[in-house]
């Protein structure tokens, strides 16, 4: 049987950051060129302890995986099509890096939760880090009618309820965003307005160091009810 030549658009897909079943989506952007690469990692924390002796080798005890990252590049052309401007592209991308209407309305600011697809590869659901826009080429007004984008985006996980022996499941509600200088108790405190409520958080998100938090990483919120059984 032959294969299939029909061409594959690569998307990215904008949703609701509380979506973590599927929900609401935003918009998407059909990629006009597909990427002609793009770079994926993957690693994990290794806490490293000193030798009692010279002459062994320090211990490695391992602390868990980091979320995968990806960096590509989307290619914006409207030389020959100037009624499809690329701008319109361009702040799509810039709205996946600031926080959504309904979010900010809700007074829990976030921005956007991503699904990164192409093909039957299974799409890639992520926060986006970072976006940066080269402009190459400009119409004799100004306008920009050619650019690269590169994109880097930092993988989140969907729903992940953590069993707990004595008060059954906790469900996650909806997440926050980890920026720099959080840790669960300031979390707790944004979220529930206490602090006293960091436990529930690292049941949830099955966290043994509470002071510990990746920067861009996703910290899933149960809701204030089961939180407070672990006050």
């Amino acid at each position: 049987m032959a294969l299939s030549s029909s061409l594959e658009k690569a998307y990215l897909t904008i949703m609701q950051p509380d979506s973590a079943t599927g929900g609401s989506e935003i918009d998407q952007i059909r990629f006009q060129f597909n990427p002609k690469e793009y770079t994926i990692q993957k690693s994990v924390s290794w806490k490293t302890n000193q030798a009692r002796s010279p002459n062994d080798a320090p211990t490695a005890e391992f602390q868990g995986s980091e979320p995968a990252s990806m960096s590509l590049e989307m290619f914006l052309d409207a030389s020959e099509a100037p009624s499809e401007p690329i701008t319109k592209n361009i702040k799509l991308l810039f709205d996946c890096v600031t926080p959504t209407e309904e979010t900010v309305f809700r007074n829990r600011p976030q921005p956007p939760i991503v699904l990164f697809g192409w093909g039957r590869a299974t799409p890639l659901r992520a926060v986006v880090k970072q976006v940066q826009v080269k402009y190459t080429m400009f119409n004799p007004d100004g306008t920009p009618i050619r650019a690269v984008c590169t994109v880097q985006l930092q993988e989140v996980s969907k729903t992940l309820p953590k069993q707990n022996p004595t008060s059954g499941s906790l469900t996650s509600q909806r997440s926050h965003i980890v920026c720099p200088g959080d840790s669960l108790a300031s979390i707790s405190h944004q979220e529930y307005g206490t602090p006293t409520f960091w436990r529930a958080l690292a049941v949830a998100n099955g966290i043994d160091d509470p002071m510990r938090l990746s920067e861009g990483s996703t910290v899933l919120v149960p809701s204030e009810a089961e939180a407070a059984e672990f006050a």
